[in-house]
């Protein structure tokens, strides 16, 4: 019986990977928020068989004993007032056992590697009292920056013994603050001494603030989110920010419980001041926005490296017609008159411009470039990921030890100034820089300080009139740098990845309880929408509009959301709703149209045409869609009037060639019909042209020929001899109509076979 049960022991801890073990906590806090604790005592039980601890065991019985007593009294009947305390006592105590235990699990995983080693570390034991005392004891004899300098260049005299000592002193306490499951005394006083201590080094509280928030992340507590904002009320710049970011990572990843702690929520409450509103905007949408970071990381390797190489932009203003019958040409076209983030752009100079848009916005472009460059054995290190960048750090001065020192100064001054590079860039490009060849570092320092400086000087420009911007940029610089850590650090498997949330956070609890202004809520919509995420587009205007929210712009919009996501009933009622409001009235009928046509209420979407038609009467693209619903409706001769004015309009669009060929086509008039498939210019022919040109061919009773057309067809490389049977048969009634003998069709398609 034991072997069996250390037999199970020993496979459950080989079978579960860490993924798997934080599923199942996962699994456990949900059923705790939901109230079911039977079920989630019984899967802690199952993570604690994985690696058993007499002392959680222990809590754990005790829990269940606790449940047990609680149930009968319920049952039975019997009345106590203090139940619904202890109760809910119990989910707490509950929630905070499979927290530690998943940890317990983790720490003893074969997988977690780093995890051990920094667990070790972090084994200093002091009372609160001595708290004050080990921070005092590391900001008065040197500098930690000089300490971690020491470190680097490896330093061993007798001098430099103390120095070592209180090093070490400093990473376990960054691994204690990090790798502590639940704070004590000692912990909490160790925190605020270093929150309150004015000698200790904004740099180092920066780092002890991460420290906190991987706790936070780790391991949830109630006094490391309180310590976070004690972090952000002490206002200290630069540390606040990147505290604040914390506290909105770590209420996002727990949110599922906090409806539990109603008193920390009402300590949450009261820290939210007005102050912080536009703060929290800024960070939600840096979130959002790191969401695209590998979009636009493929989209600038893609776009921007390859033109830049070439160097031969394409700048054409021609008008774009050829996709007059396409969908395209209405699902693309959004509002001109709601405004965009980017303008639209064409070519290499655009396309730049469009990057350093997006650039000073706070746009993770670099990700792809700087990725490259985390090979250096200062990455090796977690905390190096998170050093702020600045130019006193005695690292960089010993790496560039060897430059010029004019050239040094310059180049730590310019990026010191950059907005839109990340410390953890930063720090990649000062280790990249002294491997460059001399010439390639003397033109680089150039372009690059010249470039910059104008940047800077927009950006100083944005500060003037934007207050919060400086936070802004941390805000922005601080989440890159965390992005970087998930994604390329060594041991980022050791990590659960916040990046691969959905990071929804308008849908959350804090966020709900927190944000009431509606302007903030309608900005990060915008935000959604012009990015092009439309679900989460609609789920905020959706609650906006239940809040009361009512106008052209909110219904056009969700509309168009709707239409993007191809949801076209609810896209057209939105339409309809926006279309009361008589603003923007072309426009909202091209889409109701549009609608419509997608739902295939043809007789509906040509009433809508011609409604916009008396607005627009010489609009090509009006003109091309009547032309489309009079062919949906069968009826040819109005089509070809309207195909007519587009060919008459825009004598060089020859995509308006085909529908007047099958117009004629499709009445009997074949030599009209062959006239405009051969007006069609060889290298646009498409494999449908080459079929209907057969078609034409076999009415005219030239099987031979219409063979021909259909077998250059389907030796097209974008098509085959199931697909052209699919449009064949499909056809065959128009076949009919003209005269072939449908009873032919299999003996033209044998001898079609022979041929090919």
């Amino acid at each position: 019986m034991i072997f069996c049960k250390l037999a199970q022991i020993l496979l459950l801890s080989i079978i579960m990977n860490r993924k798997e073990i934080e599923q199942k906590h996962d699994i456990i806090c949900k059923l705790i928020s939901k109230k079911q604790l039977l079920d989630s005592l019984r899967l802690i039980k199952q993570l604690l068989d994985i690696n058993p601890n007499s002392d959680l065991s222990n809590q754990l019985n005790k829990n269940i004993s606790t449940y047990k007593q609680i149930l009968s009294h319920t049952v039975e009947g019997i009345e106590d007032n203090e139940r619904p305390e202890i109760y809910k006592k119990l989910l707490l105590s509950t929630l905070s056992l499979a927290d530690v235990v998943k940890q317990n699990v983790l720490f003893n995983s074969h997988e977690m590697t780093l995890l051990n080693k920094r667990k070790n570390f972090s084994n200093i034991h002091f009372t609160k009292e001595e708290a004050g005392k080990i921070v005092n004891e590391l900001t008065s004899n040197i500098e930690l920056d000089e300490l971690l300098m020491q470190s680097e260049i490896g330093e061993t005299t007798n001098d430099n013994q103390k120095q070592s000592e209180q090093l070490e002193k400093l990473y376990a306490i960054f691994n204690r603050i990090w790798l502590t499951n639940k704070y004590y005394e000692a912990d909490i006083e160790l925190v605020k001494n270093i929150i309150d201590a004015d000698g200790f080094p904004w740099q180092e509280k920066s780092l002890i603030v991460t420290a906190l928030t991987f706790s936070s992340l780790t391991c949830f507590d109630t006094e490391k989110i309180k310590l976070l904002i004690e972090f952000v009320e002490h206002k200290e710049k630069q540390v606040w920010q990147r505290a604040l970011s914390g506290l909105v990572i770590s209420l996002y990843f727990h949110d599922n419980r906090l409806h539990l702690y109603p008193e920390l929520m009402d300590n949450i409450r009261n820290f939210y001041k007005a102050e912080y509103e536009e703060h929290f905007e800024s960070i939600i949408i840096q979130l959002i926005k790191s969401k695209d970071t590998e979009k636009f990381t493929k989209k600038f390797e893609k776009e921007i490296v390859p033109e830049i190489v070439k160097n031969a932009p394409k700048l054409t203003e021609k008008l774009d017609l050829e996709n007059i019958l396409s969908k395209e040409n209405e699902d693309e076209d959004k509002n001109p008159d709601w405004g965009k983030i980017f303008e639209d752009s064409e070519g290499l100079y655009k396309k730049i411009e469009e990057f350093s848009n997006m650039q000073m916005e706070g746009t993770d472009i670099f990700m792809g470039a700087f990725s490259k460059l985390k090979h250096f054995p200062f990455f090796n290190d977690m905390h190096n990921w998170f050093v702020p960048f600045y130019p006193e750090n005695k690292t960089i001065k010993t790496e560039l030890k060897d430059e010029p020192e004019n050239e040094v100064s310059k180049l730590l001054k310019t990026l010191k100034s950059i907005p839109f590079i990340c410390n953890s860039d930063k720090y990649s490009f000062i280790l990249n820089y002294k491997n460059m060849p001399a010439q390639q570092k003397a033109m680089m320092l150039e372009l690059f300080i010249a470039e910059m400086q104008g940047l800077k000087e927009l950006e100083e420009e944005d500060t003037k009139l934007d207050k919060k911007s400086e936070s802004k940029i941390i805000f922005t610089q601080y989440i890159q740098d965390l992005y970087r850590f998930y994604k390329l650090f060594p041991e980022k498997n050791q990590f659960y990845d916040i990046f691969n949330l959905k990071l929804d956070i308008h849908n959350s609890f804090f966020f709900n309880e927190l944000i009431k202004d509606d302007a903030i809520i309608r900005r990060i919509a915008e935000y959604y929408f012009e990015k092009d995420h439309y679900k989460e587009a609609i789920d905020i205007y959706f609650k906006l509009e239940k809040k009361g929210e009512s106008n052209y712009e909110l219904f056009q919009k969700t509309a168009y959301s709707y239409q993007k996501l191809q949801d076209y009933k609810n896209a057209l009622d939105y339409y309809l709703k926006a279309e009361l409001f008589d603003k923007n009235h072309f426009w909202n009928l091209k889409k109701i149209a549009f609608c419509q046509r997608q739902l295939k209420n043809n007789e509906d979407a040509l009433k809508y045409y011609l409604e916009a038609e008396k607005l627009e009467p010489e609009n090509l693209s009006i003109q091309a869609y009547l032309g489309h619903s009079y062919l949906s409706l069968d009826n040819y001769e109005k089509a070809l009037k309207h195909y007519f004015k587009v060919e008459y309009l825009a004598p060089d669009n020859t995509k308006i060639l085909r529908p007047i060929a099958w117009c004629y086509f499709a009445q009997s008039k074949l030599p009209e019909a062959k006239k405009y498939y051969e007006k069609i210019p060889e290298n646009e022919i498409t494999k449908f042209d080459l079929i209907n040109l057969g078609h034409i061919e076999w009415c005219n009773g030239k099987m031979k020929n219409a063979i021909d057309f259909y077998k250059r067809s389907i030796l097209q490389k974008d098509n085959n001899l199931k697909e052209f049977l699919k449009v064949l048969f499909a056809d065959k009634n128009y076949l009919a109509k003209q005269g072939v003998n449908i009873k032919e069709i299999p003996m033209m398609l044998d001898y079609l076979r022979y041929e090919l």
